[in-house]
């Protein structure tokens, strides 16, 4: 596990007399707007599939994942229980990563791998992951956002009604999807071998599971993914 570090958030004070373009009316991001290079947005509280996305426990996991020096959206203090602020900067990755060569490339996929590691570290799941939320600046810096769906892994007394057994194998898969899924997509929309080396080396080396069964678990279902995924042929 990571030791949290302190980590303190801007403060948007001005937020209110922020005018901001609408995107969809009555969605989950109300607003959007670029400050000084920085792509601001608003998001508000909803009902999605039937469950209320929890504003301050999206805020909570953010500032987790922040004061562990993760790279992932910032949240701004301030504001109510129905709604936030967050920043973030770069494009979403897909778009982008056709600008660099190669070698910044490997680059860029091996900090995935890190990133979504160290996320894990820290006992979240991200919940949705896809190269949407995930944006890219010129540089080559990523973040990760969007995170109303993370779920916490870090607390066994969240799954008494699973065995020490269940749990591990729930939590390797869990860990070994999100995996699975970043690794796919990129793969095939890039077609590009260095992803699925560069991408789960990264992962390999920086993960650290809560226990040693956890560990081997995950072992094994990062190798099954090295074996299935192939780039897609031009």
């Amino acid at each position: 596990m990571l030791e949290k570090k302190p980590y303190h958030p801007p403060h948007l004070k001005e937020s209110k007399q922020l005018t901001f373009q609408n995107t969809k009316p009555g969605g989950r991001v109300s607003g959007a707007k670029t400050i000084e290079g920085k792509n601001i947005y608003r998001k508000q509280k909803r009902v999605d599939f039937q469950n209320v996305i929890d504003i301050e426990r999206e805020k909570t996991i953010l500032r987790r994942l922040r004061g562990a020096g993760l790279l992932v959206e910032v949240p701004f203090e301030g504001g109510d229980n129905r709604s936030m602020f967050v920043f973030d900067e770069g494009k979403e990755i897909l778009k982008v990563l056709h600008t660099f060569d190669r070698e910044k490339r490997k680059l860029i996929y091996y900090q995935l791998g890190q990133e979504l590691a160290k996320i894990h570290n820290v006992g979240i799941l991200h919940g949705d992951m896809s190269p949407r939320n995930i944006v890219c600046d010129s540089h080559g810096k990523v973040s990760f956002i969007d995170f109303e769906f993370a779920k916490y892994i870090d607390s066994r007394e969240q799954h008494t009604h699973k065995t020490d057994q269940e749990y591990n194998e729930w939590c390797a898969e869990k860990m070994a999807k999100e995996v699975r899924q970043l690794a796919v997509v990129l793969s095939f929309e890039m077609n590009d071998g260095d992803v699925i080396q560069a991408l789960l080396e990264a992962y390999l080396n920086e993960m650290h599971p809560v226990n040693e069964e956890i560990k081997q678990q995950l072992l094994k279902k990062i190798d099954l993914i090295k074996q299935q995924i192939k780039p897609k042929q031009t």
